[in-house]
């Protein structure tokens, strides 16, 4: 039986519904299949999109949790040293996943093509 990958294995971008300042510091994620993940630093307004790496604001490495959440241990881009865990549930129903940090659901993000 051959694998398939794991809803969280995708790109997210913050979602509307995500509070200010949560959407302040987290404008993407990105989940790829080989265990491995960016989570990028939003922008100041006015400023481009970046999709470089440089301009992550951490990098982590994921793990399934269940069928619909992923577990990312992280290291800050600016400081390896500070490690910090999340967890990314995807939502089957709407699609959409929450990033959670102690139990409390940061923001929302949308899945992107």
């Amino acid at each position: 039986m051959a694998c398939s990958p794991h809803p969280g294995a995708a790109n997210w971008h913050v979602a509307e519904e995500t509070r200010a300042e949560i959407a302040a510091e987290f404008a993407r994620i990105e989940v790829d299949f080989e265990g491995r993940a960016t989570i990028f630093a939003a922008v100041e307004e006015g400023q481009a999109v970046s999709h470089d790496l440089a301009t992550a604001g951490r990098r982590c490495f994921w793990g399934g949790v269940d069928a619909q959440t992923v577990g990312l241990t992280c290291a800050l881009a600016a400081d390896s040293a500070i490690e910090e865990h999340y967890m990314l549930r995807v939502s089957s129903e709407t699609g959409m996943a929450d990033l959670i940090q102690d139990g409390v659901v940061l923001g929302q993000f949308v899945r992107q093509p």
